[in-house]
């Protein structure tokens, strides 16, 4: 046997990424802190994602921006409370969980009126295969 380059390709995911945006939510749940560390949390819960560490910044007169940096990747969230509507990303290099899931969490905490969700795969690239024949 004899191990060579052939013409297959392998194509592979690099990850997944949820863009979900909800409106109609309260003025001061999307201006609370700690309203959002929670649903941040509950994400995390959902998705048995591991936070590594986390960055936040509270906008005058209002708003909030928060970020976790996960094992798996990151989730952000970005809260417009004048508009009810927060922007948020959901991207694991890991396991997907159930999308059902994270709006659940999201639901749980936030409770919007509305929501749209997009999934993307992320990174898909293929790279040749070296493949062992018969010589």
């Amino acid at each position: 046997m004899i191990e060579k380059d052939v013409n297959i390709n392998a194509c592979m995911s690099c990850g997944v990424h949820w863009i979900i945006e909800l409106s109609g939510c309260d003025f001061s749940t999307l201006n609370n802190k700690k309203v959002i560390a929670s649903t941040l949390n509950a994400v995390c819960a959902a998705g048995a994602f591991t936070k590594l560490n986390s960055v936040e910044h509270s906008f005058s007169p209002h708003g909030i921006t928060m970020l976790y940096l996960l094992s798996e990747s990151h989730i952000s969230i970005h809260t417009w409370p004048e508009h009810g509507y927060a922007a948020i990303d959901v991207f694991t290099c890991g396991t997907p969980p159930s999308e059902k899931l994270i709006v659940e969490a999201l639901q749980a905490n936030l409770n919007p009126k509305h929501y749209d969700i997009k999934k993307l795969q992320r990174g898909f690239v293929s790279f040749p295969v070296k493949q062992v024949v018969p010589a």
